[in-house]
């Protein structure tokens, strides 16, 4: 069984995304910034076929 699932951007990074336009984030605040680009980043990866993962039900 092959699951896959549909990835969205979080509000969060959205938000995190227009601050980081409009001001200059402090270190820690683009440094948190930055890992929620990275993550969404892998997470599309995954989503795209990059790597597929697959589950096997015993039942």
């Amino acid at each position: 069984m092959l699951i896959m699932k549909q990835r969205y951007e979080s509000l969060e990074l959205k938000i995190m995304r227009s601050l980081n336009v409009r001001m200059k984030l402090e270190t820690k605040e683009e440094n948190y910034y930055l890992n929620l680009e990275k993550a969404m980043k892998v997470s599309k990866s995954l989503t795209n076929g990059q790597r597929t993962f697959q589950i096997t039900v015993l039942f």
